[in-house]
């Protein structure tokens, strides 16, 4: 299937996430922090990235640095007009508000698989 790269800083919801993506045959990779993900080589390898919006690092950090090289689906329970224009601006594949059904996470990590290509 595909590598994906999650960013998460809660660590019960990261841990879920991962397990949730493994069980569908994906390779995860992931971070509690942007910080330690902008440093690692995994996240140039990454097909696709799914991060939390608002961590200690900011994820804009991070998004505005791949710019559109790799899809990104953000994950966030906050949504102020700053992070929409953000997410606009640099191409963001997918916004999911929190709390989401894992289904909606799957659809969209396939959606960026199947818009990337073999």
């Amino acid at each position: 299937m595909a590598r994906v790269v999650l960013i998460e800083d809660d660590e019960r919801t990261r841990k879920s996430l991962c397990r949730f993506l493994e069980l569908r045959g994906h390779e995860v990779v992931d971070f509690a922090d942007a910080g330690p993900a902008l440093r690692s080589a995994d996240l140039a390898r990454a097909d696709v990235i799914v991060t939390d919006l608002m961590m200690p690092t900011p994820a804009e950090w991070l998004i505005r640095q791949i710019h559109g090289s790799v899809p990104v689906i953000v994950m966030s329970g906050v949504m102020t007009l700053k992070e929409w224009s953000l997410v606009g601006e640099v191409g963001v594949r997918t916004f999911l508000r929190k709390p989401f059904e894992l289904q909606k996470l799957a659809d969209a990590v396939d959606s960026c698989i199947a818009e990337a290509g073999p």
